[in-house]
């Protein structure tokens, strides 16, 4: 793996509060297979979840 793709995967995947090391390992590696994939397929679409607070909203949520 490109060491610059493995340095990503390694930010995505720290521990912020909630420890998600369990998904990360069972990820890890397929970042870029799955940017291989968007790139290779004409149109296409992406979309990204996330979680965190959004203070602002009607009423305030926890999660996204």
């Amino acid at each position: 793996m490109n060491e610059s793709v493995a340095q990503i995967e390694a930010i995505i995947g720290r521990r912020v509060k909630r420890d998600i090391g369990q998904m990360t390992e069972w990820a890890k590696g397929n970042l870029a297979r799955a940017a291989e994939a968007v790139m290779n397929t004409p149109n296409a679409h992406v979309g990204i979840v996330t979680g965190f607070y959004i203070q602002h909203a009607e009423p305030p949520s926890p999660e996204t």
